[in-house]
């Protein structure tokens, strides 16, 4: 093996810290060209009619395949409920029914709003239907029934669901001027679909303009039957929540990590006034009185304002986040909205000083953004999509991302949020429905729509991700990381997940270290050097680093002849690593993990090791004679050994032949 000539290298940080102002960095955020070849892709006339295909809701499912609910036209003029299923590069997953989708056809309108996967991997949806025949719940005649239908993974339904592969329910009788709605669904942890929504009675009036909608919380057993141990019904039915007997909508729900169900949504509190709302519910049906102390609250912030809520999901503080639109400020236009809730029903004031957030102009222009689903990722940061008006007359798609304290996380795009607009390749309107952060790789899938060259709507799915950098990593330190198979050098350094990042002192490798990527991570604690003279380095604050998990190796500096590696735990500085430094510990290519390597033609000690913050340099350890070699060439019977205990080691000691060793 080649050695280095000798080079003295010294790193002296509060020099540098007076010459160099440390660089920070932000992610890269883009369109994932892995997705489609350029980072989203479109589908049309699923139903035949050539016409209006929409999504509204999304997953990735236990195969890490993106399965996408809504609706597409048929030539008859109406709209059906469609699943579509993508693979992970973007492509249409034909061993989905044949073709990568699956249509429902009642006989009027048909819509998917909300799709789960459930504990035994089967698709379940949420919406409404036209349904004649069989027996719903109330009547044979359904116009528009809040509906749940649920799907085996090869497209068919599962007629173990209520025998047919769907349920349709009305308690309105779904004939005359009466609808019922399902808006989102979930499974709770007993295996049971809890579905909220609204119905509408038109046969009763308010006054002219108002017919009354309820908000509504459906439970349903996972064979398909209502179930009446919730409420003694199966449902509960609220209206008047904001003050106003009219619209009362649930848009969105969870369970909660306490296991009560949360519903977000609107309430009417005049007649052309909104407001946002939020209930919880206990697992029995009833309202939780510990929540606000009537089980709801709500949102108004302007007398003649709307403010809608169409989204909600708990943060890992217990924190209700709702994502909408709002006319809170100024100007009259519709703004995105996060508002935050304390698990008491009351808002967050440490979130914005208020417990709500808004923003206007994502995509260039003076208009109205909608915030219409949100997701949390990895490092619990808010993500929501919806649409912005751009700088022409249309919407562009947009993602927000907010950081726990109510500011826009300018690691995102460098301002916090990123648009899109013509994925059909027709500058006309692009909207975002449904995102969710892929847990297996950080991304960001969102589905919604594109208008196309004939000016309806395709179907729309975009993925973005996120390149995450090292930032403050002060010279003369420099990183390699490994990227799902690739490398990148200098500050692109990571892409969501533990990576193993390799770091390098004045071109010298140091130690290889495994830190976890969800956000950008700070390094700026970072201490080390590496010395060719006394053949010796050092890592210190390499555990105090963000992301870090474990270190993987320690290189050391190999002198030729050399049978050992001192390892000195805690090394602050090269000159604390010698053979009397505290804790002192050998080892050799004997050990587990030890070996000799040579990168760049220079030689080093590598340790496989999570040695965390440590030290090393080369030695030579003096071999034990044996005593018939001693008696062949008239030596002693004293023979000198070196002990290598921690605390002790360095230390000579001459012992007689036979004697103990005591200590």
């Amino acid at each position: 093996m080649k050695k280095l000539s000798p080079i003295f290298t010294l790193l002296v940080f509060s020099l540098i810290l007076m010459f160099f102002v440390s660089p920070t960095y932000a992610a890269i955020t883009s369109l994932d060209t892995t997705f489609n070849s350029v980072g989203y892709t479109t589908h049309n006339n699923a139903a035949g009619g050539n016409g209006v295909d929409v999504a509204l809701d999304s997953i990735v499912d236990s195969a890490g395949r993106y399965v996408v609910v809504g609706y597409s036209r048929n030539a008859s003029g109406n709209d059906d409920m469609v699943i579509w299923r993508y693979l992970s590069n973007g492509t249409l997953d034909t061993s989905f029914n044949g073709v990568g989708y699956v249509v429902y056809s009642g006989t009027s309108g048909d819509f998917g709003r909300s799709i789960i996967q459930d504990s035994a991997g089967r698709y379940v949806i949420t919406g409404t239907s036209s349904y004649i025949g069989g027996e719903p719940y109330g009547s044979e005649i359904c116009g528009d029934c809040m509906t749940v239908w649920r799907y085996n993974q090869n497209g068919t339904l599962d007629t173990t669901f209520n025998e047919i592969g769907f349920m349709p329910y009305s308690f309105l009788g779904g004939v005359g001027d009466k609808e019922e709605h399902g808006y989102d669904i979930i499974q709770d942890s007993s295996g049971r679909y809890l579905v909220t929504g609204y119905i509408w009675d038109g046969d009763v009036i308010v006054d002219d303009d108002n017919p009354v909608d309820d908000l509504v919380v459906w439970r349903i057993t996972s064979t398909g039957v209502i179930d009446t141990t919730f409420n003694g019904i199966g449902y509960s039915r609220r209206d008047g929540i904001a003050g106003y007997s009219s619209t009362d909508r649930g848009y969105s729900v969870i369970q909660d990590s306490s296991g009560r169900y949360v519903v977000a949504g609107i309430g009417k509190v005049a007649p052309y006034n909104y407001e946002a709302v939020i209930l919880r519910y206990l697992e029995t049906g009833a309202l939780d009185t510990s929540f606000n102390g009537t089980g709801y609250n709500s949102f108004g912030g302007v007398t003649s304002g709307i403010e809608q809520a169409y989204s909600v999901n708990e943060d890992s503080s217990g924190r209700y986040v709702l994502a909408g639109t709002s006319d809170i400020t100024a100007g009259g236009n519709q703004d995105m909205t996060i508002w935050r809730y304390l698990s008491n029903g009351t808002l967050d004031t440490s979130f914005n000083t208020v417990g709500y957030v808004t923003h206007n102009g994502a995509a260039g222009g003076s208009g109205n953004d909608y915030g219409y689903s949100i997701d949390i990722d990895a490092a619990g940061k808010y993500v929501v999509t919806g649409s912005s008006l751009g700088s022409t007359t249309s919407d562009d798609m947009v993602i927000w991302k907010y950081n726990t304290d109510a500011t826009l996380d300018t690691t995102f795009n460098g301002v916090g949020y990123v648009s899109h607009n013509a994925a059909s390749g027709y500058t006309g309107n692009d909207g975002g429905r449904s995102i969710l952060v892929d847990t297996s790789n950080g991304k960001y899938f969102v589905a919604g729509y594109s208008t196309n060259a004939t000016t309806t709507l395709d179907l729309s799915a975009w993925r973005y991700t996120n390149l995450y950098q090292i930032s403050n990593l002060d010279m003369p330190f420099d990183a390699i990381v490994s990227l799902l198979g690739n490398i990148e050098v200098g500050t692109s350094v990571g892409v969501y997940g533990v990576r193993t990042v390799d770091v390098y002192y004045d071109g010298y490798p140091l130690v290889s270290a495994n830190a976890n990527f969800v956000e950008d991570l700070d390094w700026s604690s970072l201490d080390g050097g590496v010395d060719f003279v006394g053949y010796r380095s050092y890592a210190n604050q390499i555990t105090a680093v963000q992301g870090y998990t474990q270190l993987v190796s320690l290189f050391v500096p190999y002198r030729s002849g050399d049978n050992q590696v001192g390892i000195c735990p805690d090394a602050a500085s090269l000159s604390s690593v010698n053979e009397t430094c505290p804790g002192l510990y050998y080892l050799s290519t004997a050990d587990s993990g030890v070996s000799i390597v040579t990168l760049d033609e220079v030689d080093y000690w590598m340790v496989n090791r999570d040695l965390g913050d440590a030290g090393g340099f080369s030695h030579y350890l003096e071999q034990v004679v044996e005593e018939e070699e001693l008696a062949e060439t008239g030596q002693s019977t004293y023979q000198y050994i070196l002990v290598g205990l921690a605390g002790l080691a360095g230390i000579v000691l001459k012992l007689k032949k036979n004697s103990l060793l005591s200590l």
